[in-house]
C-alpha cells in the first residue's frame, strides 16, 4: 500500500486538496497563502508539512487529517483507493469545525493575544535562543516560561495573535489567531521612514535591522509574504518596499521556495528584492559572514526582472478600430468579386481571411453591409453566401437585420433542430423522428430513405412531407440569398436546397463542432472487429468475395496485433510490424462500409415494416459488430499515423466494463472534414474575437490570417481581485465532500453573494434599459446564487452561452467570478482528436499544467506578474486558452465596453487570477476585497454605529455585543464595494438618531437604503422595542 501511494502521491494530492496555488520544481503548496506544502519529487517525496499548524507526515498521515480518520479507517480508504482491496466502510468522519466560526475564533484570539502580551515581561538579554541567533531583543516579551513572545499586528498596529518561541528555537502560534495578512514590527512604525524590509522570520528581519537600521516586518512564513506586501502597499503607495528572501536553495530539490515567494510579493507590490547569495536567511548571513554583507545586500536590492505585459495595448481607438475593420472586409468583398468574376481563378486559389476581431466592434455588422453591397449585382450561377453561427438563434437575429438592407435570408435548420408551435412547444423539423433515426442507424440517407424518392415509376412519400418543417424550410432556402446555419452544419452533408455556397462566412469559433468521439462513446470492440465473419457487398446487395478477401486480410493483421499491444494509444511502431500500410488502412476504411447491405428503407414504412428490412441487415443484438461507418474512421486514423510516422494518438485501447464484464476495446476520437460543398473552392471569411490560429489551421490550412482588430477602451474601469474562492471546489463541492469543505463554501456563497448587493446597491439607477449589474460565473454557482435570492437589478448568465449575444450592452457594471479550465488530461484529449498525434505531457507532467508567469497590463504603465496554468504543447495550449481566457474575453465583451462613453461608463470586477487582454486599474487580494460583518450588515440596507444594537439585529454576524465591539476597532470596511456606508455613493439613504427605551440607552445613529428598508423606525423597533427618540436628517 506504502508503495502504491508513493507512486501515486501527486494523484493523491490532488483527490484530497485539489489544485495546488504553486507548483515550484518539486514541491507543491496549498492554501492561498501556501502553507501546506508538499514534496513530488526527490529523496523526500512523499512528504507533506503544515507550517501553520506545525504538523506533517506522509501519505497515509494525510488521508487521516483531510478525511477526519483514524490511522486504520485511512489505511482502509488507501487501500480502495489504490484498488488494492475492498473493505468494511471506514467510521464516519468527525465533524470539521465550520468556517463560519472562523470570525469567532479569530476575535476570541485576538483578545487572548492582547492578555498575554500585556502579561508578558521585557526579555531578557541572555535569553538563549537570541543569543545563538546573535540578536538584540528589540522590544520582545517573554512569558512565565521563558519563551520570546511575538505579537503579529496590523497596519493600525493592533494584535490579531502571536507566535511563541522556546529557548531551543520550537515555535508555535496561538491557536486561532488570524495570521494571513498580518505581522511582527521592528523599528519604527511605518509610513515614519521612505522604506521598508519585508521577511519571513522574526530573527530574520531583527538581523536586517542590527545591520541596517531599516524598518523590519516579518510575515512569519513564506505563504504571508505578498499578503503583507499587498496590504502595505495599498496603505502606502510611495513607499520604498525591499523583500528579502530565504534561499531555500537545496541539492536534493530543483524549487526555491522562500525564493519564489519573495520575487512573487516583490512583484506584486513593484518592490525591490534582496537574496542572500548562499543557502539560508539572512541570519545565517549575518552568523557567517557579518553584518556588513547583509548590509551591502539590502542595499544592492534590486526590482526583479519585469516582463512586458502578456498582451500589448492596443494603439487604435474606437472609431480607427471599425475604420480598419471595415476596410479590411472590403478589400476582402473586393477580392471575392474578383474571384466571381473569374480573373485569375485558375492561377490563384480562392481568398481566406481569418480576422480576430474586439467585441463589440461590429464584425458582423460591418460583414453584413459588405455582403449586401456585392449583392446587389447579384450572384454567379445563382448560388448562395453561407454564413455559419454558434447558434440557430442568432441565425434569427441577423435574418431580421438583413431584410432591414432588403436582403432575404433565412435559417437553415436540421431535422432534429427546434420546431415549436403554440399547441407544440416540443415539435421538431422533422415530425417522424424515429424513421430519421432508424436510417442513420443503417447508414442510409434520410432524405432518400425517409423523406420522398420515386423508385420505378412509385413516388414513396412521408405522410409529414408537405406540413414538416424541414421539408418546408426547402423553399425559402431556394428563394434566399443568404443561408445562416449552425457550425455543426458545415461537418454534414450540405443539404440539395441549399445550393452552390459562392461564399462562406464562419462567425465565431467553431473548431469544437468537428470534433467526434470526444465524448467518449465512439467504442469498437476488438471482438467486433474479427475477421471471422465479414462479407462485403456490391451496390446490388451481392456477396463481393474479392473485396472481402482483402478486408479479411486487413483485419486479421489487425487484430493480431491488437490482441497482444499494451493498453493505451495504438503505437505506429506495432502498426509497421502488424504488415499494415497505409494504402492497406485506407482500401479497409472504404470496404467497412460495403458490409452493411442496402435494407431498402422507404419513406413512408411503418415502424414494423422498417424494423423488419433493418433485422434483415444487421447481425443479432447479442453479436458482436463494428458499425461500418465507425469501423472506416478507424482506420482513416490508422492509416493517417503510417503516412505521417506517428502514434496513432486518437485510437486508445482500453477494457470497457459491459454489464457482460470486462471487454477489450478501442476508444476512437477524431476531426472530422468540413464536407464538399461549403468550403472547397469557395472563399472563406472567419470572424473571432479570439481566434486561434492553432484551431482553425487543421480545418482550413489554406487560411490567411490577418492581424487583430483592437481598439481602446477608456471608459471602461476594470479592477482584478486575485486569489478570491471562485472555483468549483470553493463554492459547489459535490455531496460527497467534506463537512468542512461544505460548511467553508456556504461561506465563500455568503462572501460572494454580499459583494453582489454591495455592487448592485452602488449601481442602482445607473444601468440602461435593463439590469444595472451582470454576473458571470459557472452555471452551478449561479444556480446557488439565484436559490439565495439576488437584488432585483442583477442579471446572471453562465459561461459557454455568451458569445453572439447582445443584450447586457446598457449595464453599468459587471461582475466576472472565476473561469473555465478544464484538466491537462481533457485538453490532451481534445489536441489528440484534432491531430490523431501524440501530445506533450503538460509541463513535463502529466497530472496538472506548468506554470508559466504572464505580466497584467496596468492602466498606469506598469505590470504586475502572476503565476499561471501553461500547457507544454503548442495545440494542447491553445485549446486551454480557448477555453479558459477566450470565455473571460466574450465574457467581458457582453458588456460592450467599446461603446462606453464618459456619460455611459462600465465597471468590471474580475475575481480571478487569469491574465487577460484587458487595462487593469486596480488589483486586490481577496482578503483585501472579501466583505466583513459591515459589509454584509450593508447589504441588509442598513449601517448601525452601536456595537449592542449590531449584535442584537444581526446576531448571526455578531453573537455578542463584546464581538461587534472588536469588530468597531478595525476599518468600517475593508473592501472597496463601499456604498451605504458612503452617503454620496447611494442616493436612497437617510441617516437617522434614534434611542431605545430603558434606562442608561443613549442617542445613537444609523444609515438605512429606503429602496430596501421601507420603514426604518419599524424595522428598528421590530428588533431593539420601542423608541423613545426618533429623528432623521435632513
Amino acid at each position: 500500500m506504502r508503495a502504491g501511494l508513493h507512486e501515486r502521491w501527486p494523484d493523491l494530492l490532488l483527490n484530497l486538496l485539489g489544485k495546488p496555488v504553486s507548483r515550484m520544481g518539486g514541491e507543491w503548496r496549498w492554501n492561498r497563502r501556501g502553507s501546506l506544502s508538499a514534496v513530488v519529487a526527490g529523496q523526500r517525496a512523499g512528504q507533506w508539512f503544515d507550517h501553520e499548524a506545525g504538523t506533517g507526515g506522509g501519505p497515509v498521515e494525510l488521508i487521516q487529517r483531510e478525511r477526519g480518520d483514524d490511522w486504520q479507517a485511512a489505511a482502509d480508504w488507501a487501500r480502495r483507493w489504490l484498488g488494492l482491496e475492498r473493505t468494511a466502510p471506514s467510521p464516519p468522519r468527525r465533524k470539521d469545525p465550520e468556517p463560519a466560526a472562523d470570525d469567532a475564533r479569530h476575535s476570541r484570539a485576538r483578545i487572548a493575544a492582547r492578555t498575554l502580551w500585556d502579561m508578558a515581561a521585557p526579555v531578557a538579554a541572555d535569553h538563549p535562543y537570541l543569543r545563538r541567533k546573535g540578536v538584540a531583543p528589540h522590544d520582545l516579551r517573554q512569558d512565565s516560561a521563558g519563551r520570546l513572545v511575538i505579537p503579529l499586528i496590523d497596519l493600525d498596529e493592533t494584535i490579531h495573535t502571536i507566535q511563541w518561541i522556546d529557548g531551543d528555537g520550537t515555535k508555535r502560534f496561538l491557536k486561532g489567531g488570524a495570521k494571513a495578512g498580518h505581522f511582527a514590527r521592528i523599528g519604527p512604525p511605518l509610513g515614519t521612514a521612505p522604506r521598508v524590509v519585508i521577511c519571513e522570520g522574526w530573527v530574520t528581519g531583527a538581523s536586517i535591522h542590527d545591520a541596517t537600521g531599516l524598518p523590519i516586518v516579518a510575515a512569519m512564513d513564506a505563504g504571508n509574504l505578498r499578503p503583507v506586501a499587498t496590504r502595505i502597499r495599498q496603505r502606502y503607495p510611495a513607499l520604498d518596499i525591499i523583500v528579502a528572501a530565504d534561499n531555500d536553495l537545496k541539492p536534493d530539490r530543483d524549487a526555491n521556495p522562500g525564493l519564489a515567494a519573495a520575487t512573487h510579493a516583490a512583484e506584486a507590490v513593484g518592490g525591490r528584492l534582496a537574496v542572500p547569495p548562499l543557502p539560508g536567511d539572512f541570519n545565517d548571513l549575518a552568523l557567517g559572514l557579518g553584518a556588513d554583507e547583509v548590509r551591502h545586500r539590502i542595499a544592492a536590492a534590486t526590482a526583479p526582472s519585469t516582463p512586458a505585459p502578456a498582451y500589448p495595448a492596443p494603439t487604435l481607438s474606437v472609431a480607427e478600430a471599425r475604420a480598419a475593420l471595415e476596410e479590411r472586409i472590403n478589400v476582402f468583398m473586393a477580392e471575392v468579386v474578383t474571384c466571381w468574376q473569374g480573373v485569375g481563378i485558375d492561377l490563384n486559389p480562392p481568398p481566406q481571411l481569418a480576422l480576430p476581431v474586439d467585441v463589440g466592434l461590429g464584425k458582423t455588422s460591418v460583414a453584413r453591409r459588405a455582403i449586401t453591397s456585392v449583392l446587389v449585382d447579384g450572384l454567379p450561377g445563382g448560388g448562395k453566401i453561407v454564413i455559419a453561427l454558434p447558434r440557430h438563434d442568432l441565425g434569427c437575429e441577423q435574418v431580421a437585420a438583413f431584410a432591414a438592407l432588403g436582403v432575404a435570408a433565412m435559417v437553415w435548420r436540421g431535422r432534429t433542430a427546434p420546431d415549436p408551435t403554440p399547441d407544440d412547444p416540443e415539435r421538431l423539423m422533422c415530425l417522424d423522428p424515429a424513421a430519421q433515426f432508424d436510417a442513420l442507424e443503417v447508414e442510409q440517407p434520410v432524405e432518400q430513405a425517409v423523406c420522398k424518392l420515386k423508385r420505378k415509376g412509385t413516388l414513396h412519400i412521408c405522410p409529414h412531407y408537405h406540413v414538416c418543417g424541414y421539408q418546408r424550410q426547402k423553399a425559402e432556402a431556394q428563394a434566399a440569398s443568404v443561408i445562416l446555419c449552425a457550425h455543426d452544419s458545415l461537418f454534414h452533408q450540405k443539404p440539395a436546397a441549399i445550393g452552390t455556397a459562392r461564399l462562406l462566412v464562419i462567425d465565431e469559433a467553431f473548431w469544437q463542432a468537428g470534433l467526434r468521439g470526444i465524448d467518449g462513446r465512439a467504442v469498437l470492440s476488438l471482438d467486433g472487429l474479427s475477421p471471422a465473419g465479414v462479407l462485403c457487398y456490391d451496390v446490388l446487395n451481392r456477396p463481393d468475395w474479392d473485396v472481402t478477401a482483402d478486408l479479411v486480410e486487413a483485419r486479421r493483421k489487425l487484430h493480431c496485433m491488437l490482441t497482444t499491444h499494451d493498453k493505451g494509444m495504438i503505437t505506429v511502431a506495432a502498426l509497421r510490424a502488424s504488415g499494415l500500410s497505409a494504402k492497406t488502412c485506407r482500401i479497409a476504411s472504404g470496404l467497412e462500409r460495403r458490409r452493411l447491405r442496402n435494407p431498402g428503407l422507404l419513406p413512408g414504412m411503418n415502424a414494423g415494416q422498417r424494423m423488419d428490412r433493418i433485422h434483415k441487415v444487421l447481425p443479432p443484438a447479442d453479436e458482436p459488430w463494428a458499425p461500418p461507418g465507425r469501423a472506416a474512421a478507424l482506420w482513416t486514423l490508422l492509416a493517417d499515423a503510417l503516412d505521417g510516422d506517428h502514434d496513432a494518438a486518437g485510437v486508445t485501447l482500453f477494457d470497457d466494463q459491459t454489464k457482460s464484464g470486462s471487454v477489450r476495446s478501442l476508444r476512437l476520437a477524431w476531426r472530422a472534414p468540413l464536407r464538399e460543398g461549403w468550403a472547397d473552392g469557395v472563399p472563406v471569411l472567419h470572424l473571432d474575437a479570439t481566434l486561434s490560429e492553432e484551431l482553425v489551421r487543421p480545418y482550413l490550412p489554406d487560411m490567411v490570417f490577418a492581424p487583430p482588430v483592437l481598439a481602446r477602451q477608456p471608459h471602461v474601469i476594470v479592477r482584478q481581485v486575485l486569489d478570491a474562492p471562485t472555483s468549483a471546489k470553493a463554492l459547489c463541492p459535490p455531496e460527497a465532500a467534506r463537512d468542512r469543505d461544505r460548511a467553508a463554501a456556504e461561506t465563500h456563497r455568503r462572501d460572494i453573494a454580499a459583494i453582489i448587493a454591495l455592487r448592485a446597491a452602488a449601481l442602482r439607477g445607473r444601468g440602461r434599459d435593463g439590469p444595472d449589474l451582470l454576473v458571470i460565473g459557472q452555471k452551478d454557482t449561479l444556480d446557488h446564487l439565484r436559490t439565495s435570492g439576488l437584488p432585483a437589478n442583477v442579471d446572471v448568465v453562465h459561461f459557454n452561452a455568451l458569445s453572439g449575444l447582445d443584450r447586457w450592452g446598457g449595464v453599468a457594471g459587471m461582475l466576472i467570478l472565476g473561469r473555465t479550465l478544464p484538466s491537462p488530461a481533457a485538453v490532451e484529449h481534445l489536441a489528440r482528436a484534432m491531430t490523431n498525434r501524440p501530445v506533450e505531457a503538460a509541463g513535463g507532467r502529466s497530472w496538472w499544467y506548468g506554470e508559466s508567469k504572464r505580466a497584467i497590463r496596468l492602466a498606469d504603465g506598469g505590470t504586475q506578474i502572476l503565476p499561471g496554468d501553461h500547457h507544454a504543447d503548442p495545440l494542447a495550449e491553445a485549446i486551454r486558452w480557448s477555453i479558459c481566457e477566450a470565455e473571460l474575453i466574450q465574457a467581458i465583451g457582453r458588456g460592450r465596453g467599446v461603446n462606453r462613453t464618459s456619460e455611459t461608463p462600465l465597471e468590471v470586477d474580475l475575481l480571478t487570477d487569469v491574465v487577460l487582454p484587458v487595462t487593469i486599474d486596480t488589483v486586490l487580494s481577496w482578503d483585501e476585497a472579501r466583505p466583513g460583518r459591515t459589509d454584509i450588515m450593508a447589504t441588509h440596507g442598513v449601517m448601525l454605529d452601536n456595537a449592542a444594537d449590531r449584535a442584537r439585529c444581526f446576531p448571526d454576524l455578531w453573537p455578542t455585543p463584546e464581538a461587534a465591539k472588536q469588530d468597531r476597532w478595525r476599518r468600517v470596511t475593508n473592501c472597496y464595494y463601499r456604498n451605504i456606508s458612503n452617503s454620496e455613493m447611494l442616493r436612497s439613504s437617510v441617516t437617522a438618531t434614534y434611542q431605545p427605551a430603558g434606562a442608561g440607552q443613549k442617542p445613537r445613529r444609523a444609515m438605512f437604503d429606503l429602496d430596501m428598508i421601507k420603514d426604518p423606525k419599524a424595522w428598528l423597533e421590530q428588533r431593539l422595542g420601542p423608541l423613545v427618540r426618533w429623528d432623521v436628517e435632513e
